[in-house]
């Protein structure tokens, strides 16, 4: 995997385009997913889990926060989305999106998207505010990337 430069970029280092595609080039010049690229993908049938940790990646490493509104998929993706836009605005200190507090982006019903009811009291506790707000609940590693 070598970059325009020639140099060989580490499987660490490659950002993906689609896991079944050749890397898109090295983290620091790579394209990131914005949440709206992210809802196209899963809309086109990607894992949603392995979309949302694409984005989140990006973001993670410091990608800019795309301000466009992503179409809707699925009403728990689409609050997961824009809980994960409202909580890496709130790390930036800075404003969220105006979609992320659209109405159709909570849920109705408690969600913990682990499925294991083992969890379920601690996820309560470690959900950050965004998702908890939304109802949803994840454990405190759930957006921590390595």
């Amino acid at each position: 995997m070598a970059d325009p430069g020639g140099q060989v970029a580490r499987p660490s280092e490659v950002v993906w385009a689609a896991r079944h595609e050749d890397p898109a080039g090295p983290v620091p010049g790579g394209p990131r997913p914005t949440p709206a690229q992210t809802a196209e993908h899963v809309l086109a049938g990607a894992d949603w889990q392995l979309a949302l940790r694409d984005l989140l990646d990006g973001l993670l490493m410091g990608a800019p926060l795309d301000q466009s509104e992503p179409a809707g998929v699925e009403p728990r993706f689409d609050s997961y989305l824009a809980a994960v836009v409202e909580h890496i605005s709130a790390a930036r200190e800075v404003a969220a999106p105006a979609w992320v507090l659209d109405p159709s982006r909570f849920l109705h019903q408690f969600w913990w998207p682990h499925g294991n009811a083992a969890f379920e009291a601690s996820c309560l506790v470690q959900s950050p505010a965004a998702f908890r707000r939304r109802g949803i609940f994840i454990g405190a590693s759930t957006l921590t990337r390595v």
